[in-house]
């Protein structure tokens, strides 16, 4: 299993701050993937830079590591151990662990955290390179219905695994409350 901290240049208190987290509970093989600047400084719309980032840096990432992930955004808040997220993510091949919030009962908001099977890389390889650049929360929507009718893509309808950071938004452009959560 390798953990994944999605974060963007300048932002690296933010991701310092999660990595110490997962230390804390014990998450293994930890790596910070942070090859751009912040997306109002590059010619990437803010709400496409997900779905850039996972289709150009971490794809390749689970690709040459061909192991289990969990992926975290950086303003994810870490308060249970690493086994308590290992359960929930083997329950499908593509695992919302936490989001921010419900839109309606076929559409969640956000992807502060995910687990992602090995055996669904190459699958998700190809899907991220079919479309075109969207919302990353979106494209996981529609990617996991796609998947069989859905019963592979597993999303934690009733509690989130981690919160968030109360931080600036560049989706929104402006500060976005953090959350919280009991586990």
């Amino acid at each position: 299993m390798i953990t994944i901290v999605l974060s963007y240049q300048g932002n690296e208190a933010q991701s310092d701050r999660l990595v110490q987290q997962l230390k804390e509970h014990n998450f293994p093989n930890i790596m910070v993937v942070n090859p751009l600047p912040r997306c109002d400084i590059i010619n990437i719309p803010a709400s496409k830079i997900i779905f850039y980032t996972f289709k150009k840096y971490i794809i390749p990432l689970l690709q040459g590591h061909m192991d289990d992930a969990i992926f975290f955004e950086d303003d994810a808040v870490v308060k249970s151990d690493y086994s308590v997220f290992l359960q929930y993510s083997q329950r499908g091949l593509l695992t919302r662990l936490s989001w921010y919030r419900k839109q309606n009962k076929n559409f969640i908001s956000g992807t502060t955290c995910i687990g992602i099977n090995r055996k669904i890389i190459h699958k998700l390889n190809i899907a991220l390179h079919n479309s075109r650049a969207q919302h990353f929360d979106r494209f996981i929507t529609i990617f996991g219905i796609s998947l069989d009718e859905g019963e592979h893509y597993v999303t934690e309808r009733k509690e989130r695994l981690c919160g968030t950071t109360t931080h600036y938004s560049p989706i929104t452009g402006k500060e976005r409350k953090g959350y919280t959560t009991s586990l």
